[in-house]
């Protein structure tokens, strides 16, 4: 006899999401949400985990690699599990944005997130400039001209 595993499924719009947020007077932050199937399946049970930037070619990429002595713990949710990694000017827009649907892969490690185009400084840099330009001036005030001189 052979059998074939199922493996959970998670519901068609859940996927993972990156975006950048700050408390009220606290530094910007990006946020990493992770359906729980999707971790579990990827990361198993893991309460830790280690995270990892790529460079050369693998730039604009996130490690996720589960080690019982990480740096980060996830929190857990219902139905997600969500970590903030702190402040980071490589990454780390000072404005808040969001992208949900993140590409991912797994990697014998543990998974790799591919971050949006935003997560790069000079990228984030010039989107604060062009939502700067786009700002509209303000109306300049109508002149109200008195009766007598009209």
């Amino acid at each position: 006899m052979t059998f074939r595993k199922l493996l959970p499924q998670s519901k068609k719009r859940a996927g993972i999401s990156i975006s950048s947020s700050a408390g009220r007077g606290t530094t910007w932050q990006l946020n990493i949400n992770i359906p729980t199937t999707i971790y579990t399946i990827s990361l198993k049970d893991a309460n830790k985990l280690d995270i990892c930037l790529g460079e050369g070619e693998d730039k604009g990429k996130m490690l996720l690699i589960p080690n019982p002595e990480g740096h980060f713990e996830p929190k857990r949710l219902k139905h997600t599990v969500s970590f903030r990694l702190p402040a980071n000017e490589e990454i780390t827009p000072d404005f808040d944005i969001r992208l949900d649907d993140v590409e991912r892969r797994d990697h014998p490690e543990g998974l790799v997130l591919h971050l949006p185009v935003w997560a790069d400084k000079e990228r984030y840099e010039a989107i604060k400039r062009e939502r700067a330009n786009a700002a509209r001036p303000p109306e300049p005030q109508k002149r109200v001209v008195p009766m007598s001189l009209r």
